[in-house]
């Protein structure tokens, strides 16, 4: 397929390079998760009752974006009878979602060549327009991946921030024995989603990198992702915080969870944030909750996910969409 039938949107040329853009020393501090430790924990907040949330993944077998819906954050139900929302013409998998000040959903997912993002919009999750590709390394030559885009909005700004992970042939040499994929995180801006800043390197810390996910706290920004690395097995997720989405960024956790999971995605459910995440060995979603990130809690027995579920995302959504994807819910 050719890239004007993609539907390839604008980029200004850039070479994203292989330099880290801020010279902090990163360190490490102890937050692991250990789950079999015989640790209570406390069940699902009270919340308003026209609270509503949606988890919007992949499954492997086809290019549909499949939707969940809770009232808890803990209880997922699959809704639309089980059917995807919209199905990809190039391949969706890894989506990201975030509604923006009109009222407009943003979807970006790993799909649409080796340099590019997938991307759709929906004003009610039901209604997509067409899907194109984001050449967002096209100028960046040696690119082999663009791996699950997220997408967040920053207010302060008024633009929106997209951040994914690449290799680049030629950069981080020195990691190439470490993973499979020598990734790092990378990230672009943009406020009409026609025209992208060039790339910019997100976070190099010293070992590859995939899965970038947004956390706003107060007037601060965190940043969890996966930590790649086979040798020593890690496979886990780590976190760190910084005053814009592009940083500086501050101290790296040590890891958060157990091994071999992926897709960190982030929801504010309560008084407190919920990162859940692809057990992707496992064949199963897992969730850790914190009120103040330095905390945790291993909340993975108290969810119920839908089967064959994939790396997905997780947002809150008004009264009148839930009330429509609940009136056709149930499993497929």
């Amino acid at each position: 397929m050719t890239a004007s039938r993609l539907g390839v949107l604008a980029l200004v040329p850039f070479l994203a390079g292989c330099a880290l853009l801020d010279d902090d020393e990163f360190h490490s501090e102890i937050h692991k998760i250990q789950r079999t430790l015989p640790v209570l924990v406390s069940g699902p907040e009270t919340l308003p009752a026209s609270t509503a949330f949606a988890f919007l993944y992949f499954k492997e077998e086809d290019a549909g974006l499949y939707v969940a819906i809770s009232s808890d954050g803990y209880q997922w139900t699959p809704g639309n009878s089980g059917a995807p929302l919209m199905v990809s013409s190039f391949g969706l998998r890894d989506p990201s979602i975030a509604r923006g000040p009109d009222g407009i959903y943003h979807m970006v997912f790993t799909g649409g060549g080796p340099d590019a993002i997938g991307y759709a919009s929906s004003p009610d999750l039901f209604s997509w327009s067409p899907v194109r590709a984001i050449r967002i390394m096209e100028f960046t030559p040696g690119t082999s991946a663009c791996w699950a885009p997220e997408v967040a909005y920053d207010e302060a700004d008024q633009r929106w921030i997209i951040a994914w992970s690449s290799q680049v042939s030629g950069c981080f040499e020195e990691t190439t024995n470490l993973a499979k994929a020598n990734h790092r995180l990378y990230a672009t801006t943009t406020r009409d989603w026609i025209r992208f800043d060039p790339p910019r390197l997100l976070l190099d810390p010293g070992y590859p990198v995939i899965d970038p996910a947004f956390a706003r706290t107060g007037s601060g920004w965190r940043l969890l992702f996966k930590d790649e690395r086979d040798t020593p097995d890690k496979k886990q997720l780590r976190l760190t915080s910084g005053p814009t989405p592009f940083g500086p960024w501050g101290r790296i956790s040590d890891a958060l969870t157990v091994h071999r999971v992926e897709a960190p995605a982030v929801l504010h459910v309560g008084s407190r944030d919920i990162v859940y995440f692809d057990e992707y060995r496992a064949g199963r979603y897992g969730a850790i909750r914190t009120e103040d990130y330095q905390g945790w809690d291993d909340v993975s027995k108290l969810m119920s996910f839908p089967p064959r579920a994939r790396h997905g995302t997780f947002i809150q959504i008004p009264p009148d969409v839930a009330a429509r994807l609940g009136k056709t819910s149930g499993a497929r």
